[in-house]
């Protein structure tokens, strides 16, 4: 009976193990030992999405040291980053996977001076590329935290969280820090490539200066098919490298499969007749959001000549949620494609947004305009369709 009960106890006892052990291989693990940054500081565990980063867990800063022991999900490398204090200009790029140890330590607050070892495999390509750009980062670094730390104690809640947004990308450069973008894109062509190298090639990728463009077009050579085709960036990456012809002045208008918030089904063409107003707008552009009255005041005041179409850029569930909380109605579409459909014909990326492009009734694009400023389009409008008309009784 002795014998059964220490043989029960001794497979209970394994089962547990089995358990404990199960429940370690489905987390991952980071730990870190930082000098010279203040004890207490807090530091963040972020998990990016590609357009911002989501905080995932935070901690403090104790003796030095700091821990965090994840989940993730099976046969999956991702990456997560640091953000130690306010320091949003730094953002270390860990790559983790269920079972993986990451260790970090370091000096002050600079992560390109880090010694990071362990994570996915991918983490040591991601250590090569830091290696080979150190330089270009720093400077970045130091020009990113100088424009997140001026003048934040003025700013409100929402505005400094904006500021912070704008820069929290993986590599933290401006948008057209050419120098950087180069030095990264030279790093890769001595790379095998994995899931950390399309990361950093798409992030440096996404430039409209020429040199880097042509430079990232040269490295396309080295992704499969498979690598090309990802929902994510095999098509980011079609559209940051082989941008779609721009529609012109001139031009027929480019049509697309467009939905309104119900799902139905609607046309560029549905609109032929009228003079067509195109609204080009993505619900964190300010300048976007200020046009709305405008664009509703000209299609009510033009006694049914002008019809308004507003296309979103935003992800569906975005769009929708703008669209609601800031009442935008009538004719409000999106294709579903984000920046890969209808948008990549008509925004140049040269100017931003808004855009706006008005039709004729025959469906030719007759004026162009980007950028608002408040009683700039109804003048826009008046006089596109004045010089039109003048034109066509000649």
């Amino acid at each position: 009976m002795k014998k059964k009960s220490i043989l029960l106890m001794a497979g209970l006892m394994m089962v547990a193990a089995s358990l404990v052990s199960c429940t370690t291989r489905q987390q991952y693990v980071i730990e870190g030992t930082l000098t010279g940054v203040e004890e207490g500081t807090e530091i963040q565990l972020f998990k990016n999405d590609e357009k911002v980063l989501t905080p995932i867990a935070s901690t403090q800063l104790e003796n030095g040291q700091f821990r965090f022991e994840m989940e993730v999900k099976p046969d999956t490398s991702i990456f997560v980053q640091l953000v130690v204090g306010w320091n949003y200009g730094s953002l270390p790029r860990l790559w983790v996977a269920q079972g993986t140890h990451t260790t970090i330590k370091g000096e002050g607050w600079d992560y390109t001076d880090w010694d990071i070892q362990g994570g996915a495999p991918e983490q040591m390509t991601e250590n090569h590329i830091v290696e080979a750009t150190r330089s270009f980062r720093k400077s970045a670094n130091e020009s990113n935290n100088k424009f997140i730390t001026r003048g934040w104690e003025k700013l409100d809640k929402e505005k400094l969280q904006s500021r912070i947004h704008f820069t929290q990308r993986g590599v933290a450069f401006s948008i057209e820090d050419v120098p950087l973008r180069n030095a990264i894109l030279d790093a890769l062509k001595e790379l095998p490539v994995d899931q950390s190298w399309i990361v950093n090639y798409h992030e440096a990728s996404r430039s409209i200066n020429e040199d880097v463009r042509k430079k990232g077009q040269l490295l396309y050579t080295r992704l499969n098919d498979e690598q090309r085709n990802t929902p994510l960036y095999g098509e980011l990456l079609r559209y940051c490298l082989f941008p779609s012809n721009l529609v012109n002045v001139g031009d027929e208008l480019a049509d697309a499969t467009l939905y309104d918030i119900e799902g139905n089904i609607h046309h560029l063409k549905d609109f032929h007749g009228k003079y067509l107003l195109l609204d080009f707008w993505y619900s964190g552009c300010q300048p976007c959001l200020k046009a709305i009255p405008e664009l509703k005041r000209i299609e009510a005041e033009s006694n049914g000549q002008i019809i308004t179409v507003s296309i979103s850029s935003d992800d569906v569930e975005t769009w929708k949620n703008a669209s609601l909380k800031l009442g935008i109605t009538g004719n409000n579409f999106n294709d579903h494609r984000k920046n890969l459909g209808i948008i990549d014909h008509y925004i140049n990326r040269d100017e931003g947004y808004p855009q706006f492009y008005l039709a004729s009734p025959d469906g030719i694009i007759i004026a162009a305009k980007s950028g608002y400023r408040e009683g700039s389009l109804t003048g826009f409008v008046k006089d596109a369709i004045e010089k039109h008309e003048n034109q066509n009784k000649k």
